[in-house]
């Protein structure tokens, strides 16, 4: 998958290959499910404050058949939504963690 990945999209590897090799940085695109008990869920990007507290960019939110890439601060996430998110595994793991638990 990565050497598919690699021909139709060389600009992305290289951007993640210079992320984790030149800059140290272990970056990872991942999924993250909103449950209806998710202390997520009613809030919006900014004001559940992934990328200020978890340092987690979301890059999308995947709700039912539709992908609403580049999601802006006041958009609204939805108990059933999946977050699709770039950050470290550890950061990512983190915000699964937040997102699985009702604060």
């Amino acid at each position: 998958q990565r050497i598919a990945q690699t021909f139709l999209r060389p600009h992305v590897v290289s951007f993640l290959d210079t992320a984790t090799t030149h800059l140290g940085m272990d970056l990872e695109i991942g999924e993250i499910s909103i449950g209806p008990n998710s202390g997520f869920a009613g809030k919006t990007i900014e004001t559940s404050r992934i990328r200020q507290e978890r340092g987690v960019i979301v890059l999308a939110i995947k709700r039912g058949q539709g992908m609403r890439f580049n999601p802006a601060p006041d958009d609204r996430i939805e108990a059933g939504d999946f977050l699709i998110a770039m950050g470290e595994p550890s950061q990512l793991r983190e915000v699964e963690q937040m997102a699985a638990s009702r604060s």
